[in-house]
């Protein structure tokens, strides 16, 4: 009988099956459902707000779900359906402290939407970042990258940039070599800046 397949072989099975069928294979017996909820958390895909908003809280039944499986999470992608704020990302590290890949688009980065820092160091673990931001304030947007980079020592690839306009804010060759020595393991990098000499720098304060 299926149902009486040790748990570890149920779950490697998981793996080699599609998404829906995860979900369909849920419903099959009682045995099965820790099983293929588990494998269905492996990855999570945020593309409706009301969804994400009753996931972070805790008087929600989703939410329930996240708390049980978030630590088997090892990738999130919210969509560009779905703003969400520093409050909600923090609630997220706390829920899915084992991410490895984050790709987060059509980000809003502003005063009213960072109110709360999120620190990002619960996510210490993050390899991959991307980040595609679509509406911002220039005193925020910075603050939150500087955070996003201080915090994420550990990773190995960086994307962060506009939707709609390809030089964000400004960077000199030093602030270069900080990102490198906070990133030590990254090997690709891609950025929404524009690159001014450090005589430019010095001649815009002075």
């Amino acid at each position: 009988m299926a149902s009486e397949l040790p748990f570890e072989i149920t779950r490697r099975i998981a793996d080699f099956i599609q998404r829906r069928d995860r979900a369909q294979s849920c419903l099959v017996c009682k045995a099965w459902l820790p099983v293929f909820q588990e494998s269905l958390f492996e990855e999570i895909v945020i593309n409706d707000y009301i969804r994400f908003a009753e996931s972070v809280d805790i008087s929600c039944s989703r939410n329930k779900l996240l708390q049980r499986y978030g630590k088997k999470t090892r990738t999130l992608h919210i969509s560009e359906n779905t703003l969400i704020n520093g409050q909600q990302i923090l609630a997220l590290q706390q829920y899915l402290p084992h991410l490895h890949r984050f790709k987060w688009d059509s980000t809003c980065i502003d005063e009213n939407s960072f109110v709360t820092d999120p620190g990002w160091n619960l996510w210490s673990s993050i390899t991959y970042l991307e980040v595609n931001v679509e509406n911002y304030d220039s005193s925020t947007l910075p603050h939150v990258y500087y955070s996003i980079i201080s915090n994420l020592g550990q990773l190995k690839r960086l994307e962060f940039k506009s939707i709609f306009n390809a030089k964000m804010f400004k960077q000199t060759v030093e602030d270069i070599e900080f990102l490198n020595d906070k990133l030590p393991k990254l090997t690709y990098l891609s950025l929404g800046v524009q690159l001014e000499s450090i005589n430019q720098r010095r001649e815009a304060n002075a």
